[in-house]
């Protein structure tokens, strides 16, 4: 699967339920992705999430949740 293609699966789950939990989920599983046999590297993170923004733009709901997430 692409990059563009996973990214689009993960904004469609968070569309249908746009909770804390669910972007959390979508967070660890784009860390935890594996390409082709190699970890995730930082770039290819940035391009998913850049393709993640670009389908999700100003969705307001998972931006609300978004700005509520803290990071310890």
């Amino acid at each position: 699967m692409a990059m563009k293609e996973y990214a689009h699966s993960l904004c469609e789950k968070l569309k249908a339920k746009p909770t804390k939990s669910n972007i959390v989920a979508a967070v660890n599983d784009i860390l935890s992705v594996t390409i082709s046999g190699d970890p995730i590297t930082e770039d290819q993170v940035r391009i998913i999430l850049s393709c993640m923004d670009d389908e999700l733009g100003d969705y307001g709901a998972i931006e609300k949740i978004i700005s509520e997430i803290r990071i310890e």
